[in-house]
């Protein structure tokens, strides 16, 4: 896809002044908008949370990881126990730390409070990775700035951000590999790049396997990477190498732990189905193929929905114009962003673009290709029962999505900025309703006891 713009390099390579203030009142935006959350929003009323809770106590109370027979013995609680448990070290750190400071608020609150900071945390770098990708990827300051405003007012991620889970952590690393990739795509592959990238995989893998949709996108990136540069063949063994040693180097130790623990069972996964299966009364040989899974329309509206904002366990909804609102700008961004990329690989046979205008196209490739697997992880997923339609499985995709549905918009023309001013109102606004819709709901708790 391209956004082509006869200023383009001119407005990326210009200095910003305002950077430093754009940033700063984004960051506030961040806090400002996910702290009554953090407050507000009780264990029942965030998805999953008892579960991963066990997993943070545990870890936070013995500073280890839990053994096959304390999983058992944790019963449906301990239902994540046996998978990975590195994307709760922020909670783990910000539940040891928080209670040895003297924060105003935080006088008396116990682990299930100060854990949600590690959450709140690690959400960070995400919206500063947004704000690289949109300088990166648009020409006009509307554009780049549409980008991390969607991220902060997007209303499921602030919850996400804001209760115990692992999803926050893996949501920032893969946001984090497409930065690293696309830095490597606008300058060239270096060594040191293709070892962060790499220990930033590991780490990923460590985290929650909806993430891993990232893996195949960051072969293609690296891969683009090379050929944009030239890259000899044996230097790109190299970084391949480099880049997966560095990976297992982090991560392998946890997979031959966990085959050890449970045989047969080297992702976990077999177990926490059973403990899942066996809790609830469910079918342990459950299988759809994939095509029924994806001929579901309600498989794609839970998606739909939960992406965009579907509270309590998923049974707390918003009005239903709100989503179709949402899937009306989805709709327009997804034909607008096909009929570009089409036209970029027609132009593609004619005349290669170099440069910048190389690197982003590229840059969207790998982009497209995390969202597509993604998708296609999700549906796997759901053919064997191990997640449903669930939005937030989605979330790794997050810069994907946004970037996608900025691109839409910002190519259609003389309506660009109306259109995207409309919906990053209008994204704001929803995000605002949804705190003042629950928080009678809810209200506040400082102090919790579980």
């Amino acid at each position: 896809m391209s956004t082509e713009d006869p200023k383009l390099d001119q407005s990326l390579s210009a200095p910003d002044r305002n950077l430093k203030l754009t940033v700063g009142i984004l960051i506030l935006l961040y806090f400002a908008l996910r702290l009554p959350w953090l407050f507000m929003v009780p264990m029942v009323g965030a998805p999953d949370e008892f579960s991963h809770f066990w997993v943070l106590k545990f870890m936070a109370e013995y500073l280890r990881l839990p053994e096959a027979a304390e999983v058992a013995a944790g019963g449906p609680s301990a239902v994540y126990g046996s998978l990975p448990q590195i994307g709760y070290l922020p909670h783990v750190f910000t539940a040891r730390m928080l209670p040895l400071m003297p924060l105003p608020g935080l006088s008396g609150c116990d682990l299930s409070v100060t854990a949600r900071f590690g959450s709140l945390l690690v959400g960070l770098p995400l919206l500063l990775c947004s704000i690289y990708m949109g300088r990166k990827l648009f020409p006009d300051r509307l554009s780049q700035l549409a980008l991390p405003l969607m991220v902060v007012f997007h209303p499921q991620l602030i919850l996400v951000h804001t209760y115990i889970n692992n999803d926050s952590t893996a949501i920032t690393l893969a946001a984090v590999v497409l930065v690293l990739l696309t830095r490597m795509l606008f300058l060239a592959p270096s060594l040191p790049l293709t070892f962060i990238t790499g220990l930033t995989c590991g780490f990923l893998s460590l985290t929650k396997y909806s993430a891993y949709a990232v893996f195949p996108a960051t072969l293609l990136g690296l891969l683009l990477a090379f050929h944009k540069a030239k890259t000899p063949p044996l230097k790109i063994l190299l970084h391949l190498f480099v880049c997966a040693a560095s990976a297992l180097a982090v991560s392998l130790w946890w997979f031959l732990r966990t085959f050890k623990l449970y045989p047969g069972d080297l992702l976990g996964t077999k177990t926490m189905f059973r403990t899942w299966a066996v809790t609830y009364h469910r079918d342990l040989n459950f299988y759809m193929t994939p095509w029924q899974v994806m001929k579901e329309h309600r498989w794609w509206r839970s998606i739909l929905f939960s992406f965009w904002g579907l509270f309590g366990y998923m049974d707390i909804y918003l009005w239903r114009w709100v989503y179709w609102t949402y899937f009306g700008y989805m709709l327009l961004a997804l034909a607008t962003s096909l009929k570009a990329a089409l036209v970029c690989l027609k132009n593609w046979k004619k005349e290669q673009p170099s440069g910048q205008a190389q690197a982003r196209a590229y840059t969207w490739a790998v982009l497209g290709a995390t969202l597509v697997g993604n998708i296609m992880a999700m549906v796997y997923a759901s053919t064997v029962n191990l997640g449903g339609g669930q939005g937030r499985y989605l979330f790794p995709s997050e810069i994907p999505i946004m970037s996608l549905l900025v691109a839409g918009l910002h190519l259609t023309g003389n309506w660009r900025k109306p259109l995207l001013l409309s919906l990053v109102i209008f994204n704001a606004l929803v995000s605002i309703g949804c705190f003042i819709y629950l928080f009678p709901r809810y209200g506040f708790h400082f102090i919790r006891t579980y």
